[in-house]
């Protein structure tokens, strides 16, 4: 009698500690996958900041999406740019007879040029899935929009 209760308190203590050790390993993978979505999302990042900066990529609104080589095939992205009317950058700006002046004095440009589309958003979304459930990251960067001379 006594050895079969022991028995059913071992049994009971080994199905926990496994439990915990399916567990822990569930949340490594989790945590992994998250950094490893981390760093592809900076990485695409880069590349459409690198893009705007060397005028490749126009101020037109854009969206790509593909999948990551491996071995990150498991993960996807997509880059959506938009551009987006600021009535920010209109407070910095002094309206005089349908001219923009700037505080400095400046004339910066026309009012109607100053529209929407003066600022543009690029959101990069990673996204993969894990077990059952979608995750994903992302994160949103923010130019003004450049004159004829460049970006």
């Amino acid at each position: 009698m006594e050895v079969m209760v022991a028995l059913a308190i071992l049994s009971g203590a080994v199905v926990v500690i496994i439990q915990s050790v399916f567990h822990s390993v569930a949340a490594s993978e989790a945590a992994t996958a998250v950094t490893v979505a981390s760093f592809l999302l900076e990485q695409k990042l880069n590349e459409g900041l690198m893009g705007w900066l060397a005028g490749e990529e126009s101020d037109e609104a854009f969206q790509e999406e593909g999948r990551f080589d491996e071995p990150y095939g498991r993960f996807e992205w997509s880059v959506d740019a938009v551009p987006v009317f600021s009535e920010v950058l209109r407070q910095h700006y002094y309206e005089e007879e349908d001219v923009l002046t700037a505080p400095s004095g400046d004339s910066a440009a026309g009012a109607g040029e100053m529209a929407e589309g003066d600022l543009m958003l690029m959101t990069v979304t990673v996204s993969w899935r894990q077990g059952t459930r979608d995750k994903r990251v992302s994160a949103t960067a923010m130019r003004l929009r450049g004159g004829e001379d460049g970006p």
